[in-house]
């Protein structure tokens, strides 16, 4: 079974000023890395604390995460300019599907997309469109924060954190049953199946807007 790629790199803290070694870990293989795994869906793994002092504080760097199991890989990437760790097996690219994300919470979301049996692009577009019915309902100076994907006992859901004016907190939720499934690889699968998904790619909600933008233009030529 394969094992981490790592390295240890030195880091100050920002509060004490002490420097000390961290493991980064540069490629993740997530079949034999369960409490890894576990630590970036609970947010912890970025998480590093100070020797001396106690401080905590989150440390992003690029990172490859790689689940052959399912024949997908997540480059984290934070900064676009920095390059990401290449897979030890090249040859495998072809078959896998490939993505990129900026942030940990995209990569938690990610995880959760690329683990479903749900296409990942299908997905992104439904979080726009459920973020479209839902923005107009609300009343001025409510704020929309960004929608999650996770799949648990009600089967596939989108999770829309809303702060409604004069109301308070609420979650909206997208419950994607087997008929919206249906209803939504009917208006774009064909679409998608047209589309070449090779290389690291970036579905989020710019894709998904950029998609549905093409379609409608290509709809009204």
């Amino acid at each position: 079974m394969p094992l981490n790629s790592t390295s240890v790199k030195f880091f100050a803290c920002p509060h004490c000023k002490n420097q000390f070694p961290i493991t980064i870990v540069n490629i993740l293989f997530a079949e034999t890395s369960p409490n890894e795994v576990q630590q970036i869906k609970d947010g912890t793994f970025f998480t590093v604390t100070c020797p001396k002092c106690g401080n905590t504080q989150e440390v992003l760097y690029n990172i490859l995460y790689q689940d052959t199991l399912r024949h997908f890989m997540i480059a984290l990437q934070p900064d676009p300019a920095m390059p990401f760790p290449s897979p030890k097996d090249p040859s495998i690219l072809d078959s896998f599907r490939l993505r990129i994300v900026r942030d940990t919470e995209d990569l938690t979301d990610k995880i959760s997309e690329m683990e479903s049996t749900i296409d990942d692009r299908l997905i992104e577009i439904e979080k726009y469109l459920f973020y479209k019915k839902i923005r107009p309902s609300l009343p001025a100076g409510s704020i929309i924060g960004f929608p999650s994907f996770h799949v648990g006992e009600e089967g596939a859901v989108v999770s829309l954190p809303l702060s409604i004016q004069g109301k308070g907190y609420a979650m909206g939720t997208d419950h994607l049953t087997e008929e919206k499934l249906s209803e939504l690889q009917d208006s774009y699968g064909d679409v998608l199946a047209a589309e070449t998904d090779r290389g690291f790619r970036v579905i989020d909600r710019k894709y998904a807007i950029d998609f549905l933008d093409f379609l409608s233009t290509y709809q009204e030529a």
